[in-house]
């Protein structure tokens, strides 16, 4: 038989344990938000071509990477660290060294993902397009990691076949392999006009990662200006400077071209 000091026990604990689960509610979610606001940073450094604050924000999710944090919390920093070093291998800033070991780093960064989960169609997109980039770097690499570019793109799209950033991907493998290999500039055209569709489907608040569709139209672009059409090239441009209007990219060498 309850007491009423029994009660106004548990009442008390209540009162305690209320404000106390409120605590570890923010707590928990704060976490979320600051990665939220992360990558949103590190992507606009990324379209801006930021170096520094690229880094800078790189160098964040190694920090967060370095703390404990749950398996599934790691997998998704990983795969952020190795987006930033794949952007940043492209950059113009940076000795070839340091874009070859950042290309590295993100290798080794997916490497993880994948074998903690091998269907993570993103890690596997983004692994391919490392292999191309490195590829990019030293087209003598082209024999051996073409094929295993090829074979993990294969894997994402088996996956997921509708991902729009495995479709840009796949685009940008179109656009670069020489056709005597399979390239195709027109084949890439299609990809990124299903991969348009597909952004367009897929929410706008889409949790990281989420980028993606500035590359399908900035690469549309470029395929049509490809076949001589300067007025569809510059409508995908305009659409891209809508998502990174800092883009020097877009603003200074692929708009000019197609003027």
């Amino acid at each position: 038989m309850k007491t009423a000091g029994h009660v106004g026990l548990c009442l008390g604990f209540a009162l305690v344990l209320a404000p106390l689960a409120a605590i570890v509610t923010a707590v928990a979610q704060a976490p979320a938000a600051d990665f939220g606001a992360l990558t949103t940073r590190l992507e606009a450094a990324a379209l801006d071509g930021d170096v520094s604050a690229l880094k800078e924000a790189r160098l964040a999710c190694l920090r967060l990477l370095a703390a404990p944090v749950p398996a599934d919390r790691k997998i998704i920093l990983r795969y952020t660290v190795a987006y930033a070093g794949w952007r940043l291998g492209f950059m113009p800033g940076l000795s070839e060294k340091e874009q070859g070991d950042l290309l590295d780093d993100a290798k080794t960064q997916l490497e993880a993902v994948i074998a903690a989960d091998g269907r993570h169609v993103e890690a596997l997109g983004l692994l391919s397009a490392v292999y191309g980039a490195k590829i990019g770097h030293n087209p003598d690499l082209g024999m051996t990691l073409g094929p295993l570019s090829g074979q993990l793109l294969g894997r994402a799209l088996s996956v997921d076949p509708q991902n729009p950033r495995v479709l840009v991907m796949q685009a940008q493998s179109q656009f670069h392999t020489p056709p005597e290999f399979g390239g195709s500039i027109r084949d890439a055209e299609a990809t990124l006009r299903r991969a348009v569709q597909r952004f367009e489907q897929e929410p706008a608040t889409k949790p990281w990662p989420n980028w993606g569709r500035f590359d399908a139209h900035a690469w549309l672009g470029q395929a049509l200006a490809n076949r001589n059409d300067k007025a569809g090239a510059r409508a995908q441009y305009e659409l891209a400077l809508k998502i990174a209007p800092n883009s020097a990219w877009v603003k200074y060498t692929l708009l000019p071209a197609v003027r």
